[in-house]
């Protein structure tokens, strides 16, 4: 890892909790508000088993899990990854050098969304537990992601000439004080 990425990942520990706060405030609310329809399919879908053919075969909290489980995050985690990607591509001559790691990343999981749309686009032909499982995953992690990208969006950018400049006086300062050239 270069300096001046570990410069940006030093920036985010030390960034303001107000920044966690927006940028988890913000992927609450899409995250949120996108899996919403499904919820409410899910309500609907019981409700109306029961309005047309009598009491529900299933329970709510299994038709609830069926349709948050059923690959359907597929589709929503793929809108935190084109937030990243557009996020991440904004404001090029700000230096960014964790920019081309979210793209890496936000590729890899582009492909792996395309991966089970390809085997099943319908997602009704493939493992439900395996593709629960990655369904789940990629979207944890498209957030997680899109998180990130908010609060480095925040932050102001390290002064990676300032922190070098300081790294070296301190350093040169400890070797002078070893040396019994400086107290």
């Amino acid at each position: 890892m270069s300096y001046a990425s570990s410069a940006w990942w030093r920036a985010l520990r030390e960034a303001d909790s107000s920044v966690y706060t927006k940028a988890f405030n913000e992927v609450f609310v899409i995250g949120g508000i996108s899996i919403t329809p499904l919820v409410i399919a899910a309500f609907g879908t019981f409700y109306l088993q029961e309005f047309i053919s009598g009491p529900p075969t299933r329970l709510l909290p299994d038709i609830l899990w069926m349709a948050l489980l059923g690959g359907q995050l597929y589709f929503y985690s793929m809108s935190f990854i084109a937030a990243v990607v557009w996020h991440s591509g904004q404001d090029l001559k700000k230096p960014f050098p964790l920019r081309i790691v979210f793209w890496c990343v936000s590729t890899i999981l582009l492909m792996v969304c395309t991966f089970f749309f390809t085997i099943s686009p319908t997602l009704s032909t493939t493992s439900v537990t395996g593709l629960s499982i990655a369904s789940t995953i990629v979207y944890l992690l498209s957030a997680l992601m899109y998180f990130l990208i908010l609060i480095f969006r925040e932050i102001e950018p390290p002064d990676i000439a300032r922190q070098t400049r300081e790294s070296e006086e301190n350093l040169t300062d400890r070797v002078m004080r070893r040396r019994g050239v400086r107290e």
